[in-house]
C-alpha cells in the first residue's frame, strides 16, 4: 500500500487566473516504493475530486505523464482567469436593433416607385439584415467594448488529490489540501 502527502503544507494561496503547484510525496508500505531508484512498484494515475464545477478549477498532473512511477509528483491546480464578453457598440439597448430593420425597410419602400427597384431594395435589406443578426447576442473573449465576467470566484476550496494503481483490485491514496483563491484587483 502507499500514502500521499503534500510536501509544502496543506494550504496554497493563488490569485484568480493563477496556478498552484502541489508537490506530493508517495510513501510506500510493504515494498511499494523501490528505495534503490525512488520509484513505485506499480504506476499511479492522479486525479482531483471535490471541486465544484462553478469554481472553474482544473486539475493537471505536471507533464500530463500518467500513469507514473515517480515518488515525487507535482499536480497543478489551475484557476480560470477573468474573461470578458463583447458588449454592443450601442450600449446594452437592443431597441436600436429592433427599430433598425423596419426603419430601413420602410425607407426603401416609401421612396421607390418601380417594381424592379422595390424588389432590389427588398433583397438588399434582407441581405444586410443577416449582418445585424450576429450583433444581437452571443459572446466573445475579445473586443474593445468588453465587460468582465467569469473566472474562479475568490474563496477557499477543499481539493482532494487522488492516486490509484487501477486494475481489478486497485490500491488508492489521497490527500486533501485547501486552495485559497484571492482577488487580483
Amino acid at each position: 500500500s502507499f500514502s500521499l502527502s503534500s510536501t509544502k503544507g496543506a494550504t496554497y494561496t493563488v490569485g484568480v487566473g493563477g496556478t498552484a503547484s502541489i508537490q506530493l510525496a508517495v510513501t510506500g508500505k510493504n515494498g511499494f516504493v523501490n528505495s534503490s531508484n525512488n520509484t513505485t512498484v506499480l504506476p499511479l494515475t492522479y486525479s482531483c475530486s471535490g471541486i465544484a464545477a462553478s469554481a472553474e478549477i482544473s486539475c493537471q498532473p505536471q507533464g500530463n505523464a500518467q500513469p507514473t512511477n515517480a515518488t515525487s509528483v507535482t499536480v497543478n491546480l489551475v484557476t480560470s482567469p477573468v474573461t470578458s464578453k463583447l458588449e454592443s457598440p450601442f450600449g446594452r439597448s437592443r431597441i436600436f436593433y429592433a427599430a433598425l430593420l423596419p426603419g430601413i425597410f420602410g425607407l426603401f419602400f416609401v421612396r421607390s416607385r418601380s417594381r424592379g427597384l422595390r424588389m432590389l431594395s427588398l433583397i438588399l435589406v434582407l441581405g444586410f439584415s443577416t449582418l445585424w443578426l450576429g450583433s444581437c447576442g452571443g459572446s466573445s473573449n475579445t473586443g474593445s467594448n468588453s465587460l468582465p465576467s467569469g473566472g474562479t470566484p475568490p474563496g477557499n476550496y477543499s481539493v482532494t488529490i487522488n492516486a490509484t494503481t487501477g486494475g481489478a483490485k486497485p490500491l488508492t491514496g489521497s490527500v486533501t489540501i485547501t486552495l485559497s483563491v484571492s482577488s487580483n484587483q
